[in-house]
């Protein structure tokens, strides 16, 4: 249980930090484009970016999927407890173990079909200076799948071992 806790921190501590630079960039790349917009009704050699618009989009989304992983980990989610909270406690010590398994057979499943969207994908980004395949940018998916996988696996046998963190 220690070893699977230390992987489930290691992997939040990962995530947390790519969505805070994806985040930054993002701030980076919008504040750019504002003074190369601005700048180019001033300066001749200034022009708008053509890609910040598209970058951002696909940093956002990524910070999104990434950052929800985070968010699931820490119990973070909107919750409905009013059930839960009207049970005695092994009730929803029973509550809170389907609540995981359900959701980790629904993140199974979106990581499943979202592999196979990620590996029909044949288009490339349209703004961004590379030609980038849309399968990176659409792949937040399945691997925010997986990440929250692990930690709906985690949180059941913490629960089922009584060694969850309150």
């Amino acid at each position: 249980m220690k070893v699977l806790k230390k992987i489930g921190n290691a992997v939040d501590a990962v995530c947390g930090g790519a969505a805070v630079l994806m985040i930054a960039v993002m701030v980076v790349v919008t504040f750019a484009q504002i003074v190369w917009r601005f700048g180019s009704s001033y300066i001749s050699w200034m022009r708008p970016l053509s890609w910040s618009e598209e970058l951002t989009r696909f940093l956002l989304v990524w910070a999104s999927f990434i950052g929800a992983t985070c968010a699931y980990r820490h119990g973070a989610n909107i919750a409905i407890t009013a059930v839960q909270n009207a049970v005695p406690p092994t009730a929803q010590k029973v509550m809170r173990v389907l609540v995981h398994v359900v959701c980790f057979v629904l993140f199974a499943a979106v990581a499943y079909y979202g592999f196979s969207f990620c590996a029909r994908q044949r288009r490339t980004t349209d703004a961004l200076p590379i030609n980038v395949p849309m399968k990176y940018v659409y792949m937040c998916i399945p691997v925010s799948m997986c990440i929250m996988m692990y930690h709906a696996f985690t949180m059941v046998l913490e629960l089922l071992t009584g060694k969850e963190e309150n």
